[in-house]
C-alpha cells in the first residue's frame, strides 16, 4: 500500500504542476491527492506538514554552516522577486532542492516567492510546451535543472532515447527563446546531478534506465546552452547516501547536497560579477 507521505513526496507540496496536464478542478487538487492517497484531507495536511518539518530542519543545518550560510546571504535576488523552477522529478518531489532553496528565501528574503513548476518524467521539450502558467506568473528569475529524461533510455534490448542530440539543442533553445521573449526573468541554468554508476545495469533490467555516457552527454548540452551555468553535476558531493535505491533520485542527504551546490555555485557567479 502506498503511504501519504510517499504520495507527498511524488506529487510535491503543489500540486498544481502535477495536474496542470489533467482536466482536474483547481479547487479539487487536494481531494483528488487524498482520494489517490486513500486518505483525507486532514491526514494528507499532516503529511506535508511532516516534509515541511523535514525541510526546516535540513536548511537549519545548512545555515549553520558559515560558509553557506555566507553563500546564502550573497544570493542575489530580492525580496519580494518571483522565482520559477523547471524541471523533473529531481526538483518536482517534496523536498527537493528547490523546497529547499524556496525556504532558505523564505527566511532571507521576505517576500520572495518560488513556483516549483517541475513535473516528474519531463523533458526539455515538454518543459517548452508548459510554460504558459510560468510566462503568466511574471518571474523575475527562471532556475531550470532539466535533461535527465532526455536521454533516458526505454527498453531492454532496445534502449531506445528519448532524445538525439539534436533534439535536445533544439529544445534547449525554444526553451530558451520562449523564456527570454516572453517573460523578464533572468535565466539561470542548473545542469543535472551524477547518476549511481552502480545501479545501470539493474536499471537497464526494468526497462527504463540512463547510461553514464548519456547522462554527460545532457550535462554537456546544458553547459553549451549557457556559458554561466552552475555546474551541479561537476560540484555536487556524492556518496552511498546521496542517491536513493534507483539510483537516479537523490535521497534527502543527495537533495541537501544539490542545495549546497546550488548556494556555492550562485555564490562563485557573484564573485566573478564583482
Amino acid at each position: 500500500m502506498t503511504s501519504p507521505h510517499s504520495i507527498v513526496r511524488f506529487v510535491g507540496l503543489d500540486p498544481r504542476a502535477f495536474f496542470a496536464p489533467l482536466p482536474a478542478p483547481p479547487d479539487a487538487l487536494d481531494t483528488t491527492v487524498a482520494l489517490w492517497a486513500g486518505i483525507d484531507e486532514v491526514e494528507l495536511g499532516a503529511a506535508r506538514e511532516a516534509v515541511r518539518a523535514e525541510i526546516r530542519d535540513t536548511v537549519d543545518e545548512v545555515l549553520s554552516d558559515p560558509h553557506l550560510a555566507a553563500a546564502a546571504h550573497t544570493l542575489p535576488i530580492r525580496g519580494g522577486q518571483r522565482v520559477v523552477v523547471l524541471g523533473d522529478s529531481l526538483s518536482a518531489e517534496a523536498g527537493s532542492w528547490a523546497d529547499l532553496f524556496a525556504e532558505v528565501l523564505y527566511r532571507l528574503r521576505p517576500g520572495a516567492t518560488v513556483l516549483n513548476w517541475s513535473l516528474a518524467g519531463r523533458t526539455t521539450a515538454e518543459t517548452v510546451a508548459a510554460l504558459a502558467p510560468v510566462v503568466a506568473h511574471r518571474p523575475d528569475w527562471v532556475i531550470t535543472m532539466i535533461g535527465t529524461n532526455d536521454v533516458r533510455r526505454h527498453g531492454v534490448g532496445s534502449g531506445v532515447r528519448m532524445a538525439s542530440a539534436s533534439a535536445i539543442a533544439h529544445a534547449r533553445g525554444a526553451l530558451r527563446e520562449r523564456l527570454r521573449t516572453e517573460t523578464a526573468a533572468q535565466l539561470i541554468t542548473l545542469t543535472p546531478p551524477p547518476i549511481n554508476p552502480d545501479t545501470v545495469t539493474a536499471n537497464r533490467s526494468t526497462g527504463v534506465w540512463w547510461e553514464l555516457a548519456d547522462i554527460d552527454a545532457a550535462v554537456e548540452a546544458a553547459r553549451a546552452d549557457d556559458t554561466a551555468t552552475i555546474d551541479v553535476h561537476a560540484t555536487v558531493r556524492t556518496g552511498p547516501d546521496f542517491w536513493g535505491p534507483d539510483g537516479i533520485h537523490p535521497t534527502r542527504s543527495g537533495q541537501r547536497a544539490i542545495l549546497t551546490a546550488v548556494l556555492d555555485g550562485f555564490s562563485r557567479a557573484d564573485r566573478a560579477r564583482e
